[in-house]
C-alpha cells in the first residue's frame, strides 16, 4: 500500500516483518528471530523489522541486513 501511494518501489529481495497499526506504527510480532532465519533461507537480503524489537535480535549476525523502523513513513528515509 505504501509503495503505491508513494510511487516508490520496494526492492524484491526485502522482507517486512511486523504488524502495521492504523496509525502507521510498526509493532512487534512473535517469533521474530525464526522469521528472520526463514527469510535468509528464502533468499531475502534485507529484513525490515519494528524498531522496538529486542536488542539481541537487532544486533545478531544473521547474514542479512536488518533495518528497524518505528513507523511506516520511515520507509521514505530508508529507501532514499
Amino acid at each position: 500500500i505504501w509503495s503505491s501511494s508513494e510511487g516508490t518501489s520496494v526492492p524484491g529481495n526485502w522482507m517486512f516483518v511486523g504488524e502495521l497499526a492504523l496509525t502507521g506504527e510498526v509493532r512487534r510480532v512473535p517469533q521474530l528471530e525464526v522469521r528472520i532465519q526463514e527469510a535468509k533461507k528464502l533468499g531475502f537480503s534485507t529484513v525490515v523489522v519494528p524498531a522496538n524489537s529486542p536488542k539481541k535480535i537487532l544486533d545478531a549476525k544473521h547474514g542479512l541486513t536488518i533495518i528497524p523502523i518505528d513507523r511506516i513513513r520511515d520507509l521514505a528515509r530508508v529507501l532514499a
